[in-house]
């Protein structure tokens, strides 16, 4: 029987060039965002904020966006488009906790293994989020 498991999670290293590639973004867009990436366990990984990020709940957003992400594997905009068509995920929304449907959480994958999760909340519209996300897993 085996007694443990292997799990592959985001390095720091990683994280850190997610973070670069979000504040690059942010640089040339003129926003500013709060950024967080949380391990495969769900765990605080790594946060960050552009000197000129203003919005106090962000960090509290970004942080749903990357657990949402994580444990559904999939981004909080198809979490969002699905709860349109599908009643029952729309009814049980309430009860899951720290679920956000808000764009700007996506799952982290190493080729096809989830290895964490990353939400973006910007002093722009919520719509601007996914977008600088995105920018943040596009290999360079």
């Amino acid at each position: 029987m085996t007694k443990s498991v292997d799990a592959r999670s985001i390095t720091r290293a990683e994280c850190e060039r997610i973070i670069a590639r979000i504040h690059a973004a942010c640089e040339r867009q003129g926003q500013a965002a709060t950024i967080v990436i949380v391990d495969r366990g769900g765990a605080l990984k790594a946060i960050s904020r552009s000197d000129d990020a203003i919005a106090p709940w962000a960090v509290d957003i970004a942080t749903a966006k990357a657990r949402t992400a994580l444990n559904t594997n999939a981004s909080t905009r198809q979490l969002w488009e699905e709860v349109q068509t599908d009643p029952t995920l729309t009814a049980n929304i309430p009860y899951l906790h720290e679920l956000t449907l808000l764009p700007g959480g996506l799952p982290i994958r190493d080729g096809d293994v989830l290895i964490g999760g990353l939400g973006v909340g910007s002093n722009a519209r919520y719509t601007e989020d996914e977008r600088l996300a995105e920018a943040g897993l596009q290999e360079e």
